[in-house]
Protein backbone atom coordinates (compact mmCIF):
# COMPACT_ATOMS: atom_id res chain seq x y z
CA UNK A 1 0.00 0.00 0.00
CA UNK A 2 1.05 3.61 -0.45
CA UNK A 3 -0.61 6.90 0.13
CA UNK A 4 0.17 9.76 -1.63
CA UNK A 5 2.02 13.15 0.37
CA UNK A 6 -1.35 15.08 0.10
CA UNK A 7 -3.36 12.03 1.58
CA UNK A 8 -5.71 11.95 -0.82
CA UNK A 9 -5.10 9.15 -2.93
CA UNK A 10 -4.24 5.29 -1.48
CA UNK A 11 -2.65 2.72 -3.74
CA UNK A 12 -3.30 -1.20 -3.32
CA UNK A 13 -1.52 -4.29 -4.71
CA UNK A 14 -3.99 -7.06 -5.04
CA UNK A 15 -2.13 -10.36 -5.32
CA UNK A 16 -5.01 -12.26 -6.39
CA UNK A 17 -5.47 -11.11 -9.69
CA UNK A 18 -2.23 -9.13 -9.58
CA UNK A 19 -3.95 -5.76 -9.86
CA UNK A 20 -3.30 -2.38 -8.68
CA UNK A 21 -6.33 -0.65 -7.54
CA UNK A 22 -6.25 3.45 -6.31
CA UNK A 23 -8.91 5.12 -3.96
CA UNK A 24 -9.41 8.35 -3.23
CA UNK A 25 -9.68 9.52 0.67
CA UNK A 26 -11.00 12.50 2.19
CA UNK A 27 -9.40 11.42 5.78
CA UNK A 28 -12.65 9.70 6.89
CA UNK A 29 -13.46 6.80 7.38
CA UNK A 30 -14.41 5.64 3.36
CA UNK A 31 -12.49 5.00 0.55
CA UNK A 32 -13.89 5.62 -3.13
CA UNK A 33 -12.36 3.16 -5.58
CA UNK A 34 -11.07 5.66 -8.74
CA UNK A 35 -9.28 2.81 -10.64
CA UNK A 36 -8.54 -0.97 -11.17
CA UNK A 37 -6.02 -2.05 -13.38
CA UNK A 38 -3.65 -5.05 -14.22
CA UNK A 39 -0.34 -4.78 -12.57
CA UNK A 40 1.77 -6.09 -15.44
CA UNK A 41 3.22 -8.71 -13.86
CA UNK A 42 2.85 -11.83 -11.20
CA UNK A 43 2.61 -10.78 -7.76
CA UNK A 44 2.53 -7.27 -7.18
CA UNK A 45 4.19 -6.90 -3.89
CA UNK A 46 5.80 -3.90 -3.45
CA UNK A 47 5.04 -0.04 -4.39
CA UNK A 48 7.12 3.16 -4.73
CA UNK A 49 5.38 6.29 -5.64
CA UNK A 50 7.70 8.69 -7.01
CA UNK A 51 5.21 11.75 -7.24
CA UNK A 52 7.95 14.33 -8.64
CA UNK A 53 8.81 12.23 -11.61
CA UNK A 54 4.58 11.65 -11.49
CA UNK A 55 5.40 7.49 -11.68
CA UNK A 56 4.80 4.66 -9.98
CA UNK A 57 6.77 1.36 -9.85
CA UNK A 58 5.38 -1.95 -8.76
CA UNK A 59 7.41 -5.00 -8.04
CA UNK A 60 6.78 -8.18 -8.75
CA UNK A 61 7.21 -11.07 -6.51
CA UNK A 62 7.08 -14.34 -8.62
CA UNK A 63 7.64 -13.07 -11.97
CA UNK A 64 10.84 -10.78 -10.62
CA UNK A 65 9.99 -7.41 -12.57
CA UNK A 66 9.13 -4.28 -11.83
CA UNK A 67 6.23 -2.46 -13.97
CA UNK A 68 6.29 1.08 -14.73
CA UNK A 69 3.10 3.69 -14.77
CA UNK A 70 2.68 7.11 -15.21
CA UNK A 71 0.52 8.85 -12.50
CA UNK A 72 -1.93 11.35 -14.38
CA UNK A 73 -3.09 14.64 -12.94
CA UNK A 74 -6.42 13.09 -11.08
CA UNK A 75 -4.19 10.43 -9.31
CA UNK A 76 -5.00 7.50 -11.36
CA UNK A 77 -2.56 5.33 -12.99
CA UNK A 78 -1.70 4.81 -17.00
CA UNK A 79 0.66 2.64 -18.74
CA UNK A 80 4.22 4.18 -19.29
CA UNK A 81 3.57 6.60 -22.20
CA UNK A 82 -0.56 6.39 -22.49
CA UNK A 83 -3.37 7.98 -20.73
Amino acid sequence: MSLNAAGDRVYVTNRGHDSIATFRWDGGETLGLLQHLPSGGVSPRSVVLLEAERQMLVAHEQSGDVTAFDVLPGGTLAGRGGG
